[in-house]
């Protein structure tokens, strides 16, 4: 395996780790703070989302990410 392969997987298992982290998240902000009021909320799905949003784009590959990393063929062209 090469370098860029160990990192595509490294990424890619933080983002499932990010994303089942925040699925749990989200439950407990959905159910937890009914007590704490509204903005409370609005609090804790806006990191929820940004936490989701990071994962699934970390799930990904993380292809910016990647490139920045990696320079030179990406894609399919490095495949070939």
């Amino acid at each position: 395996m090469k370098p860029k392969d160990v990192f595509g997987i490294i990424s890619r298992s933080i983002g499932l780790i990010l994303i089942i982290y925040e699925i749990h998240a989200l439950v407990l902000a959905v159910f937890g703070p009914l007590w704490a009021g509204f903005r409370v909320f609005i609090t804790l799905a806006c990191s929820v989302a940004i936490g989701l949003a990071i994962g699934v784009y970390l799930l990904m590959g993380a292809p910016h990410l990647m490139d920045f990393s990696y320079p030179g063929k990406s894609g399919s062209d490095a495949d070939s």
